[in-house]
């Protein structure tokens, strides 16, 4: 990022603060283009892909469920709600961690040597 930073915009080379907030914007600027770029260029098929394997595991769990533990109604109803509600929460977990790195909120900030 930073060589084609220096090359786009000349401001980048200033010192002292105002140099380190002009990179910082820079930096802020690219990492919006790159993600605006990525989800334009339909990046989430791994977003959906894992979702669907979720879907999968989360299935074929529940069948297992039901036929490896086959002791009445009311029990197969609790082994199938701790089945779902586990593939959800697993499926949330890994979607926000996903979701979070796609435009993450802290920038690289330079020191004062840089």
């Amino acid at each position: 990022l930073l060589p084609y930073a220096q090359e786009r915009d000349p401001k980048f080379r200033s010192p002292g603060f105002a140099g380190r907030r002009n990179t910082i914007v820079l930096l802020q600027e690219e990492l919006s283009f790159q993600s605006e770029l990525s989800v334009r260029s339909g990046s989430n098929m791994g977003f959906l892909v894992t979702t669907l394997i979720f879907v999968v595991v989360g299935i074929i769990a529940a069948l297992c469920a039901r036929i490896c533990c086959n002791k009445g109604p009311s029990t197969n109803l609790l082994h199938l709600t701790l089945v779902i509600t586990a593939t959800v929460c697993c499926w949330m977990m890994w979607a926000i961690v996903y979701i979070a790195q796609m435009n993450p909120l802290i920038v690289p900030i330079l020191s004062e040597t840089e």
